[in-house]
């Protein structure tokens, strides 16, 4: 879930999946796909954003970790993000680039399963690639199960 900080009427669902790879011990990299759904003050938008992270575990004990990651992805949607406002009548654009960095946590809660929850700043902009770049900046909250094999 995630909030627009500057137009608070605009808010994202996403829901995705992803695979990671420990490269050294504690430091991962993680590909994500995933679907948004952007509420906004114009035209609602759907997308898909595929996203590579790193992650690194600062904190890793046995049963749970404290991460920070960092990353950037694409992002495709049905309409402009962010939509057209009163300030901004031109809106953004339906391709973007996602950099995003933030915290989180590991927990196990079964043998070979664990939750993980954080929070990201998460920025969308096309990088002056078109005209019109107001650019979306949020705040996204997000939890999910890691299941390694």
């Amino acid at each position: 879930f995630g909030i627009d900080v500057k137009t608070s009427d605009n808010v994202f669902g996403q829901i995705g999946g992803g695979v990671s790879y420990f490269m050294i011990d504690d430091l991962s990299l993680e590909l994500e796909l995933n679907g948004m759904y952007f509420s906004q003050i114009d035209d609602d938008a759907v997308g898909l954003n595929l996203v590579l992270l790193f992650r690194w575990h600062f904190i890793a004990k046995e049963k749970w970790s404290l991460y920070f990651d960092v990353g950037a992805g694409l992002l495709g949607t049905t309409a402009t993000v962010p939509g057209p406002t009163p300030d901004e009548p031109r809106g953004g654009s339906s391709f973007n680039f996602t950099p995003q960095s933030g915290f989180g946590f590991t927990v196990e809660v079964a043998e070979n399963m664990r939750l993980f929850a954080g929070a990201r700043v998460y920025h969308i902009s096309n990088a002056q690639l078109y005209e019109g770049n107001p650019g979306r900046d949020n705040l996204f909250f997000y939890a999910g199960v890691s299941l390694p094999f």
